[in-house]
């Protein structure tokens, strides 16, 4: 059974999903960085792609987030569910699963940014957020502004690079094939995705202001070797509901190393 039928039956098994969105316009751009290192930052156990940690910073816009039943908050709220998000993300174990474990998400909805912690454990934050892509030309550029810090991304897309899937075993399909979350703000939870599997291709990106990454990520200088992955997004996405995990082991229990 591929990742994406595996995954939509165990969504199912949980519950079936109870939001629906969309994702738009996403700019993967992805660091390696020795798992010793980010370890004591993390709660779960890190998953490894030939012994290297990853962490990843996306960007992206939302469209369309609503109740899967009816959709009744897009009813109530014009326009309501249409955001763009940042994540800081890396990649775990979660008992037979990899996983996606968020270090940080901005977003440019102050609501959302309030109950997202609340309802999913999500580490989020309000930002000013500016994406200006102009895919035709090739170009990609996001500002996330958070107090005075700032990140600033900019892309060129490479009309040569072919778009392509991500075969099993492959850096990619580490990375991008993840239909699990985890999160620890409050309680330990988990909830499930679903969506198409992702069809990206490679672009030329460089990081300009960086003070947002260095004010939440002291191991960022540490971080090397970066490669950065484009799509158009997906029309539909399915999100789970949220679950209790039992109480986390320390990061310093799980990796051997000291706080």
């Amino acid at each position: 059974m591929d990742d994406g039928a595996e995954a939509r039956r165990r969504l199912e098994a949980s519950g079936g999903p109870v939001l629906l969105t969309g994702w738009r316009d996403v700019l993967f751009h992805h660091l390696a960085i020795d798992p010793a290192t980010l370890q004591p930052h993390v709660p779960f156990e890190l998953d490894l792609h030939d012994g290297q940690a990853y962490v990843s910073i996306v960007l992206f816009s939302q469209d369309r987030l609503r109740l899967a039943a009816g959709g009744m908050a897009r009813r109530l709220i014009p326009g309501a569910g249409a955001a763009r998000l940042c994540n800081l993300r890396t990649y775990v174990r979660a008992g037979d699963e990899g996983a996606v474990y968020f270090l940080r998400e901005w977003i440019s909805d102050p609501l959302a940014s309030a109950v997202a912690p609340c309802v999913y454990g999500l580490p989020t934050v309000p930002a000013q957020i500016r994406y200006e892509n102009d895919v035709t030309a090739g170009i990609l550029f996001g500002q996330v502004a958070a107090g005075a810090d700032r990140l600033d991304v900019s892309a060129r897309l490479d009309y040569a690079a072919a778009e392509e899937g991500a075969p099993a075993d492959s850096l990619t399909h580490f990375l991008l094939e993840r239909y699990r979350a985890v999160t620890d703000r409050g309680r330990p939870r988990a909830f499930r995705i679903w969506h198409p599997s992702w069809r990206v291709q490679r672009v030329t990106a460089e990081i300009g202001d960086d003070a947002l990454l260095r004010r939440v990520a002291p191991w960022y200088d540490l971080a090397a070797a970066p490669f950065t992955q484009f799509t158009r997004g997906m029309a539909t996405v399915l999100i789970g509901r949220p679950r209790l995990l039992t109480p986390l082991r320390s990061a310093a229990r799980v990796s051997g190393l000291s706080r």
